[in-house]
């Protein structure tokens, strides 16, 4: 193999022209910079470059020749590998990449590991070189932008012609897989004894003991559930109508579907298909994400799904890998975080061919990391046979291939070993694969109890999703090394139990992190932060929530202000830059609790603002009153103020008219806590005396009232704000301005006489009416105006 012309992102003036021997230098040099994205047959195409490949010396091997015209039928499934996409310098490269847009999610993920932009792997294949097979009598099955080749059911009698053909570069088999179904092993789990305290644990049912092993509820009580990661399942199809998936499809968090069978829409059974073709992806979906509390719980069971449906069971030979390659690359373009496969392929492939960059469906999983997405896969189910069982792809470079253990975590005896050719221990880790509880596809209610590889599979890319969510920044890398590094294998992985069970909390611990001494407090705050980072920390930087930052290993920084401050530290490690952010990690009060000064007309209802400035949520506010007597006669009620008006509860709790003392207790539901800012929360209506005169003054003040204090909660916290009271004034009016006019003239005294003799609308206030400034509307007030006005 040579490659003719190879034209870098920075434009060249010459082409490069290799020897073999330099040709399988650049290979080496690929390896070194994109560990995972070497080809069998080139150099990476996950590069913002134009690869053009000679033709290979040999494009149909003696080995694939034979295994080709071994199969009975006359036309058999082979795999083409092009020359070139059809650019053969930069400016064709930046032509064909202005057509290719990357959606905003995968680009995203991408730039995790440091890929920007459009690569030659996202550039289709050219499909003149599909039309010219086509004329030879091909039927076109897949077109692969990844390994810039497509499959082709052909006669074998043209074989010869399309080797001929100049833009041919390779040519093999599709390769195809039957799966070992798995016998239960040992006895089925048991319903745990197990009391969770917390009011909104979750109930696992059955499947509390998978959950349990790899640490998952823990994950769930800190609020970790997948929740906008991408998860693609490549399986068989899905009973899409079990309740275990009502939840997911309810919030819309399934968000595209394809049956790469029939080219359609649908990955619920369809009437072509085999009654149980749904049953295998049924079992895996719901491992992985299903919510039917009670019975089924999965550790990503907040997560969003793409569902892929690549396996026709129909055949004796159900899972063919062209299948699988399309399903990789649709999963990328619509920006999967997570890929989790039960499906492995050997076929026609040797045992030599496990290197890590031989097999296809190992390719295209090496691809797929490269481009930022977890990979997770089972290792496959032939333990029984010994070691190095593994098939495809479970040997990628750096993928989660996962093996299986029982209740009792000892290793399943099918569990496929490693290691692999190239003598990389394998599996990565294991979950549970004996008897895991699953939906059962038979309904739409039941559950079952499945075996295999295929199973523990689910549960490792339910992990791998919640912890993409807990730590997004996180590579690839970095969340396989976090699950080997704390499995309990860790210290002696082997090709048996690989780096041993995960452990979900451990994993996120692994890598940045840190604690402080104190995480809360009041206004001046000072915290004392340590490094506790598993990995090797080199440089440090710390970022503190409040726009302050350090660079020291273990900094001391005071909060001036109040809030709910993220804490970030970065450190430079062995495995890369590693983040760890701490959401509200630290929390200061500097909380206001005020009551708005305010007036009223004597005789009427005054409404008192009582202000707040929270910095934090919120789920209960005792307020405490005492107020003085006069204006006032009476504090009739409270009531939510504007920012509350969603309060579950406002209750009473301490009375005393004739202490002249209120308090009162806001309950906020738990979902909806008042969050942090300013504005008001309560509404106090007082009573104001008849015959209080313009200016009286009196006050309420927030106040320790028969042992009861101001107070502001949540499920964390309980602490005092600073309070403040405010006054209470009487309007000033103008007396005998009996319709509050601002003025005196005959409309007063026209008021008056129709209220005193004809039962009309009194005056605002009795000052307003009362002339004489009697404390009393009469006759005697009427003349007064009288006089006032014409005497």
């Amino acid at each position: 193999m040579k490659v003719l012309d190879l034209y870098l992102a920075v434009p060249r003036k010459e082409a490069i022209m290799t020897s073999r021997r330099t040709s399988l230098l650049l290979c080496i040099i690929g390896f070194l910079v994109f560990p995972p994205v070497v080809l069998g047959y080139g150099i990476s195409p996950v590069q913002s470059r134009s690869i053009v490949l000679e033709k290979e010396e040999v494009i149909l091997s003696e080995k694939a020749t034979r295994y080709l015209f071994s199969q009975e039928s006359d036309r058999v499934n082979i795999w083409i590998f092009f020359t070139d996409k059809g650019v053969f310098n930069q400016a064709d490269y930046s032509r064909a990449a202005t057509k290719m847009e990357i959606g905003a999610h995968a680009a995203q993920r991408r730039s995790k590991v440091g890929v920007e932009g459009v690569v030659f792997a996202d550039l289709p294949i050219r499909q003149k070189y599909v039309e010219r097979i086509i004329q030879l009598g091909a039927t076109h099955r897949r077109s692969s932008r990844w390994l810039n080749a497509a499959s082709f059911e052909v006669s074998k009698d043209v074989l010869e012609s399309v080797a001929a053909l100049p833009f041919v570069n390779k040519i093999q088999p599709v390769a195809k897989f039957k799966r070992i179904d798995v016998p239960p092993e040992g006895p089925e789990p048991q319903m745990p004894e197990f009391e969770k305290t917390q009011s909104d644990a979750l109930n696992y049912g059955l499947s509390y003991t998978q959950m349990q092993m790899i640490n998952a509820p823990a994950m769930h009580d800190m609020g970790y559930n997948g929740e906008g990661v991408i998860v693609a399942m490549l399986d068989t199809g899905y009973r899409k109508s079990h309740v275990a998936f009502q939840q997911a499809y309810s919030e819309g968090r399934v968000l595209a579907e394809y049956d790469f069978i029939f080219n359609d829409d649908e990955t619920q059974n369809e009437s072509e298909d085999n009654a149980a073709q749904h049953n295998h992806g049924t079992y895996t979906l719901s491992a992985l994400g299903g919510f039917a509390p009670g019975n089924l719980i999965g550790p990503a069971y907040g997560a969003s799904f793409l569902l892929a449906k690549t396996e026709d069971i129909r055949s004796e030979y159900p899972a063919e890998e062209d299948n699988w390659m399309a399903a990789m690359e649709w999963a990328d373009s619509l920006g999967a975080d997570v890929i989790s496969s039960s499906l492995g392929y050997s076929d026609w492939y040797f045992f030599f061919e496990f290197d890590g960059q031989t097999a296809v469906t190992t390719i295209a999983a090496n691809i797929a990391t490269s481009l930022g997405i977890i990979v997770c896969n089972s290792m496959g189910n032939e333990g029984t046979f010994g070691f190095r069982t593994l098939i495809a792809p479970a040997d990628a470079f750096e993928i989660l291939a996962c093996g299986a253990v029982g209740a009792n975590e000892s290793i399943a005896s099918f569990s496929s070993k490693g290691p692999t050719s190239d003598g990389r221990l394998k599996p990565e880790v294991c979950a549970m694969g004996v008897n895991t509880r699953s939906a059962n596809p038979l309904g739409d209610f039941g559950y079952t109890y499945v075996s295999g590889t295929s199973l523990s599979t689910p549960l490792v890319g339910g992990a791998a999703a919640v912890l993409r969510q807990a730590h997004p920044t996180y590579t690839p890398q970095q969340i396989r090394k976090a699950f080997m590094l704390t499995a309990d294998n860790a210290d002696t992985p082997d090709s048996t139990y690989g780096w041993g069970i995960i452990d979900m909390v451990a994993a996120f611990n692994w890598g940045a992190n840190f604690r402080a001494d104190v995480t809360h407090g009041y206004a001046g705050l000072t915290v004392q932060f340590t490094d506790s980072s598993i990995a090797s920390a080199g440089n440090h930087q710390w970022y503190f929530g409040d726009g302050e930052s350090s660079n020291d290993v273990n900094p001391v920084h005071t909060y001036a202000g109040g809030g709910m401050f993220d804490v970030t530290l970065v450190i430079d490690s062995d495995e890369g830059q590693l983040q760890r952010t701490k959401s509200e990690f630290i929390s200061v009060f500097a909380d206001t609790m005020t009551i708005v000064s305010d007036s009223g007309y004597a005789g009427h209802t005054l409404e008192i603002s009582v202000f707040l400035s929270n910095t934090q949520r919120l789920n209960s506010i005792t307020l405490p009153v005492r107020y003085s007597g006069f204006p006032v006669t009476s504090l009739d009620s409270v009531g939510p103020g504007s920012r509350t008006a969603f309060i579950a509860s406002v209750n009473e709790v301490h009375r005393n008219d004739l202490q002249q003392e209120l308090a009162i207790q806001m309950t906020t539901p738990s979902f909806s806590p008042l969050e942090p800012g300013p504005g008001e929360v309560a509404k106090l209506y007082f009573t104001l005396d008849s015959f209080a005169l313009s200016g009286d003054s009196g006050w309420v003040e927030i106040a320790e009232v028969s042992g009861i204090s101001a107070l502001l909660s949540n499920d964390s916290f309980t602490y005092v704000p600073d309070v403040s009271g405010g006054d209470i004034f009487t309007r000033t009016v103008i007396r005998g301005d009996a319709d509050n006019s601002g003025d005196i003239n005959l409309l007063d005294v026209l008021l008056l006489i129709g209220h005193i003799y004809m039962d009309g609308p009194g005056p605002i206030t009795i000052e307003n009416g009362d002339a004489v400034a009697d404390q009393e509307l009469n006759l005697l007030d009427i003349l007064e105006l009288i006089e006032f006005l014409y005497g």
